[in-house]
C-alpha cells in the first residue's frame, strides 16, 4: 500500500541554480505544482511440485493506482489517472539430466494489463477547474518463453533463453468542450534470444561470455503526447538492442570476491525524450545509439567485523547516426542526456556479531550528465557525497524480532544536482539534490 504526497518544485535554468538551488522553478508556485499517488496491490505465488523432476509456479497479482497530479500549465494543467493493473506468470520448472550432465529447463507464459482512465482540467492557480479531455487506455502484453542452464562438461555451462513477445497500446480520447472523439493505437511483436557460456577455471571462479537481444516497447506515458502536446504518439516504435558482455567472477579468498565485466549494447529505435514542457514529456525514437562501458564490483570481509564493498561503472552512452529532433541537429557521437558517465558506490560496514547492531558510512560518486540531444549548454557536473546509516535489532518472544533505522544523508551538506529534466523547452534543465538530510 502507498500513500505519496509531494510538491514538485520543477526544475531550474543554470542561471536560478547558480543564484539559489533551494528556490521553485519557474510556475511552480502560481501553479502550486504538486503530485499524489495512491497505490494498493496484492499478490501470491502457487507452487506444485509434481514430482522430484516437475514444478508448476504461478504467480498472480491485481492492484489500483491513483494518480493526481498538477502541472506547471494551465490548459490541461491537472491529470486525474486510475489504474488498474493486473497479469499472471505461470511457468514450468524440468530439472533432468541430458548425456549425464544436469539440466534444468524452464518454460512459461506471462500475461500484463494496465486499464487507465485519465482525465484532464484546466489548473486554475492550484485549483482543478473544468474538465478537458478524457482518455481511455490500454496495455496489453503477452509473453512466451523458455530457457535452459544445462552444464555442458564438468567446466563448462550453456545457458539459453527466448522469448516471443506481443504488446498492444490503445487509446480512445474525448474532449467534451469540442464534442470531437479520437483513437489510436500500435501492435508490436518481437523474438528476442540470449546464449552464454560460462567455463568454470576452479570451484570459486569463472569467465563467461553472452550475447543477447531485447525488445522494448513504449508505456501508456510515452505515447500520450506527441511532439507538439496536441494528441497521442502511437508512431512511435519499439526499440531493439543487441549485446555482447564477457566477464569474469571471482573468490579470491574466504575473505574477498570480485566481478568485472565488461559490455557492448547497440539500440535501435531507442525511445529517448523529444521533448519536456511545463511537467509534460513527449518522446521519440533516436535511429541508432551504442551503450559501452566496465562495470566492477568487489567485497571483502575485514578484521573486528568489518566489510568493504565496492561497485562502479564506467559507461560510454553515445548516439550513433544523427538525426533531427524538435527542429534540433543531433549529431552522432553526442552523449545520451541524463546518463552519468561513471558512477561508484562504496560502503564500510561494521555488524555485531549477533546481528543486533549494524552500522555504515557510504560514498557516492557520479560523473557529469548531459541535459539535452545536442549537448549544449555544458553538461551537469558530477558530484560526491557521504551518507551514515545504522540499524537495531532485538529479538523478542514468539520468533519475532524489532529493528530501529536511522540514515543521514549528504552528511557533508554539499549542493549538487541530483537529476535533469532531459530536453526542457524552458532551459529548466536542473533538479537540485537535497542537503543534509535524516530518515528514522
Amino acid at each position: 500500500n502507498v500513500n505519496l504526497s509531494a510538491q514538485d518544485p520543477l526544475g531550474l535554468t543554470a542561471a536560478q541554480l547558480a543564484a539559489n538551488p533551494k528556490q521553485a522553478g519557474n510556475n511552480a508556485i502560481s501553479q502550486n505544482t504538486r503530485k499524489t499517488v495512491l497505490q494498493t496491490q496484492t499478490g501470491f505465488t502457487i507452487d506444485t511440485r509434481i514430482d522430484q523432476k516437475n514444478q508448476l509456479l504461478f504467480t498472480p497479482y491485481y492492484g489500483q493506482r491513483h494518480v493526481t497530479q498538477f502541472l506547471a500549465a494551465t490548459n490541461n494543467g491537472v491529470i486525474d489517472l486510475k489504474r488498474d493493473f493486473y497479469g499472471m506468470d505461470s511457468k514450468w520448472i524440468h530439472k533432468d539430466q541430458l548425456i549425464g550432465m544436469p539440466l534444468t529447463f524452464v518454460g512459461g507464459v506471462d500475461f500484463n494489463e494496465n486499464d487507465d482512465q485519465r482525465q484532464t482540467y484546466q489548473n486554475n492557480g492550484g485549483i482543478q477547474g473544468a474538465l478537458g479531455q478524457t482518455y481511455r487506455m490500454s496495455a496489453k502484453n503477452f509473453d512466451q518463453y523458455a530457457h535452459i542452464d544445462w552444464r555442458l562438461l564438468e567446466r563448462l555451462a550453456l545457458n539459453f533463453g527466448a522469448r516471443n513477445s506481443q504488446t498492444n497500446l490503445s487509446s480512445i480520447s474525448n474532449n467534451p468542450s469540442l464534442n470531437n472523439t479520437s483513437s489510436g493505437s500500435h501492435a508490436y511483436q518481437a523474438l528476442t534470444s540470449m546464449v552464454s557460456l560460462q567455463y568454470y577455471l576452479s570451484e570459486v571462479s569463472n569467465v563467461y561470455v553472452s550475447y543477447g537481444s531485447s525488445f522494448d516497447t513504449p508505456t501508456l506515458n510515452q505515447v500520450t503526447y506527441n511532439s507538439s502536446f496536441t494528441g497521442s504518439n502511437f508512431g512511435l516504435n519499439a526499440a531493439t538492442t543487441k549485446q555482447v558482455e564477457i566477464g569474469f567472477k571471482s573468490k579470491l579468498s574466504k575473505s574477498a570476491q570480485i566481478i568485472l565485466a565488461l559490455f557492448n549494447a547497440n539500440t535501435s529505435n531507442d525511445i529517448v525524450v523529444g521533448a519536456s514542457s511545463l511537467g509534460r514529456t513527449s518522446f521519440t525514437n533516436a535511429p541508432k545509439t551504442n551503450r559501452q562501458g566496465i562495470e566492477a564490483s568487489a567485497q571483502f570481509i575485514l578484521p573486528h567485523q568489518f566489510e568493504l564493498n565496492m561497485a562502479y561503472t564506467l559507461l560510454n552512452a553515445t548516439v550513433k547516426e544523427a538525426y533531427l529532433n524538435n527542429n534540433a541537429y543531433v549529431l552522432s557521437g553526442n552523449r545520451i542526456p541524463g546518463v552519468p558517465n561513471q558512477g561508484l558506490f562504496s560502503e564500510l560496514l561494521w555488524v555485531k556479531p549477533n546481528k543486533s547492531i549494524e552500522a555504515a558510512v557510504e560514498a557516492r560518486v557520479n560523473g557529469s550528465m548531459a541535459v539535452n540531444d545536442i549537448n549544449s549548454p555544458s553538461m551537469a557536473t558530477g558530484y560526491a557525497v557521504l551518507n551514515l546509516r545504522t540499524m537495531f535489532r532485538q529479538e523478542i518472544a514468539g520468533g519475532w524480532s524489532l529493528s530501529q533505522f536511522f540514515r543521514i544523508n549528504n552528511i557533508l551538506n554539499r549542493s549538487y544536482v541530483g537529476s535533469v529534466i532531459i530536453n526542457q523547452t524552458s532551459s529548466q534543465f536542473y533538479e537540485p539534490a537535497p542537503t543534509r538530510n535524516w530518515l528514522v
